[in-house]
């Protein structure tokens, strides 16, 4: 027989600690050091079935509750919806993420098991029926933002309201340029996404709003979210597309925003538009093509507009707004959060926490050490952090890829 002596280690671990027993008190009762068993435990031996046996004794255990088959990781299908020119390296590339997104899920699963700190968002209404009206995304997206007390302004913190209130898990991975992103659907995760970490603050933004109308309308139907690229746009982009733009910028925000900039002048200007854009975290091409269907500017506003060949970055530093960074934070915050607190608790040993963050070992170093100095200073339990949020982790962390 073989067993996976990383699975098997992590197994012996949980149950000690369970227990309350020590390394040492283990070791005692196998006649070893507690050495060998903090070797067991990482992992770092390959077991043979009768020291399985006796380890299975000396924990209190049945041998079988060291050698099942572990937890399968959560499945997300997707429907490859690529040009059929789209070059193999993208297909390939989208199947790697695919199950990147997957490993990731089940490592999301299992931080939450070990703290018993599962999600609770708020049940969606059944948003099926509304979708196959007309403006069926723009009425639905409206109808979230009541459900959820937005208002009416630009929402700050995309990643952290979707995941948080919706119970949508965001990942930014690498994705072929063409590729907005990825969800799919997990029985028991919910749903997930992978936006593009190489895309714009502004198109990763879009692609959230996107995939959280797949969440809450088209659960059932895993999507790779295009850029383009459709010779007929289906009837399931066209709702997410009407949502993403009603959910970033809703009408009655966008109408009170231009009243207060163009007070006491007739036109709407071009500093009008990137200040209005700026603000919701949208493309001015976004922006300016939601004014025009809202019939708020006249119809060919952008076309006007990308004529003049304008510099968006120099246009934004003239006009004093700060540029948007893309995020490239692998993990969602809640993620992390729950990470630091298992490590805290010391439910994981230093190499497991550094595998489940995804840093090499000088970075998780430094990273301690301000770990060591913020978060855990606090004294705070798993509670308490779910509360923050909202708010600052109080240390940056930028994963390797």
């Amino acid at each position: 027989m073989t067993f996976d002596p990383g699975e098997l280690g992590r197994r012996l671990q949980e149950h000690r600690r369970a227990q309350g027993m020590t390394q040492q008190t283990v070791a005692d009762r196998l006649a070893t050091s507690r050495s060998n068993v903090a070797a067991f435990e990482a992992g770092g031996r390959r077991l043979s079935p009768g020291l399985i046996v006796d380890l299975a004794s000396a924990y209190g255990l049945d041998v079988s509750d060291l050698v099942r088959s572990p937890s399968p990781i959560p499945r997300l299908t997707a429907q490859f919806r690529l040009p059929a020119e789209a070059p193999a390296a993208d297909r390939t590339a989208l199947e790697a993420a695919l199950s990147q997104l997957e490993e990731l899920v089940g490592q999301y699963l299992r931080l939450e098991d070990l703290l018993g700190a599962q999600l609770s968002p708020l049940p969606a209404p059944p948003y099926e029926l509304l979708a196959t009206r007309a403006a069926g995304g723009e009425h639905i997206a409206e109808a979230e933002r009541r459900r959820l007390g937005l208002g009416d302004g630009p929402i700050e913190s995309l990643r952290d309201l979707l995941e948080r209130d919706l119970g949508v898990r965001s990942f930014s991975l690498v994705l072929p340029g063409s590729v907005g992103g990825l969800f799919g659907v997990s029985p028991t995760a919910g749903p997930c996404v992978a936006i593009n970490a190489g895309h714009p603050a502004t198109r990763q933004r879009w692609t959230l709003a996107h995939e959280l109308a797949h969440a809450l309308v088209h659960r059932d139907r895993p999507e790779v979210t295009r850029i383009g690229g459709y010779k007929r746009v289906p009837d399931r982009e066209r709702v997410a597309e009407e949502f993403a733009a009603s959910f970033l910028m809703p009408r009655s925000g966008l109408e009170r925003r231009l009243r207060e900039l163009t007070m006491r002048r007739p036109d709407v200007s071009v500093a009008d538009l990137l200040v209005l854009s700026h603000e919701y975290g949208v493309s001015a091409q976004a922006l300016v093509l939601r004014l025009e269907g809202l019939a708020i500017v006249p119809a060919g506003e952008w076309d006007r507009l990308a004529a003049t060949h304008l510099e968006r970055a120099s246009a934004d530093r003239t006009l004093g707004l700060s540029s948007r960074a893309p995020d490239r934070d692998k993990f969602p915050r809640r993620y992390m959060l729950l990470a630091m607190e298992a490590y805290s608790r010391d439910l994981l040993t230093e190499r497991e926490f550094a595998k489940l963050v995804d840093l090499d070992r000088l970075s998780l170093r430094a990273f301690l050490d301000q770990f060591s100095q913020t978060f855990s200073e606090q004294g705070e339990s798993i509670e308490e952090v779910q509360l923050h949020l909202d708010g600052t982790v109080g240390v940056d962390v930028r994963p390797h890829w």
